[in-house]
């Protein structure tokens, strides 16, 4: 026992300390690599197991932490809202959907709401985004229509306006920030955002194999969102995540939808 609780705090510890403890796969394949052996003899069961257990304890803390800090922040919110005398109905999807003058504006508000639950933005609470861009893009004329801002922007006119935002802000994730259509401007702006944001494909994917395959051919993206409800069966989900394993995107998943 002794000797598995030395190995716990040297050489695993000396391996694992700085790692996200949410990233339970990469955390096991560490401490296997590290043992080297084909049962785990070098460090012993006990030590790994253990400390494999540890991780998923902490990283179920730190999910359940921020679920708390995402609901008073969404409380806050409303609160934030209703200060400025902006609508605080919810729609559908139980967020928020009042009018601002810019797109700029609805980052800057969730900011204040974020310092007003007692956080720090970019600290304690980073942004993602989904502009769903396929909403304002117009096929025929290649153009990005922003109402609000009275702006018409090509593929490389909105991937800058995207590298803007994410110098100013702290916004680590951004899913269909262009249409489904407009592949070559996935490419630019994966090429300017993708090593330092998470650059999510959903509408562009669809979950569908061929279009995943062309997808990291041509470094759209850098993660994808699998919606079970997209390709009907589990096992098929698998074989994605080869796919995506194999050309090194991250995965998202949504909950398949109920068909009673």
């Amino acid at each position: 026992m002794l000797k598995a609780v030395e190995h716990v705090n040297q050489d695993l510890a000396n391996a694992l300390v700085g790692m996200d403890a949410t990233r339970q796969r990469e955390i096991d394949h560490t401490m296997i690599a590290l043992d080297g052996s084909p049962n785990k003899a070098q460090l012993g069961a006990n030590a790994i197991v253990a400390t494999s257990l540890a991780a998923a304890k902490a990283a179920a803390d730190a999910e359940a932490e921020a679920l708390c800090m995402g609901a008073e922040t969404f409380h806050a919110l409303k609160s934030v809202l209703a200060g400025r005398g902006l609508n605080t109905a919810v729609g559908d999807e139980g967020g928020f959907a009042p009018n601002f003058a810019s797109n700029e504006e609805a980052i800057q508000v969730i900011i204040r709401a974020i310092a007003a639950a007692g956080f720090m933005a970019g600290r304690d609470i980073a942004l993602a985004l989904d502009p769903a861009a396929t909403s304002f893009y117009d096929e025929a004329t290649g153009l990005y229509y922003l109402s609000s801002e009275m702006q018409s922007l090509h593929s490389a006119e909105m991937a800058e306006y995207y590298v803007d935002l994410c110098a100013r802000y702290p916004i680590i994730s951004l899913e269909d920030g262009l249409a489904e259509e407009d592949w070559e401007g996935w490419e630019v702006r994966t090429k300017r955002l993708g090593g330092r944001i998470q650059v999510v494909g959903d509408d562009i994917f669809v979950t569908n194999r061929e279009l995943l395959a062309r997808g990291i051919e041509q470094r759209v993206a850098n993660s994808i969102l699998i919606k079970l409800n997209q390709i009907w069966y589990a096992q098929r989900d698998l074989r994605h995540h080869g796919a995506c394993a194999a050309g090194r995107l991250l995965i998202g998943r949504e909950p398949p939808l109920r068909r009673d």
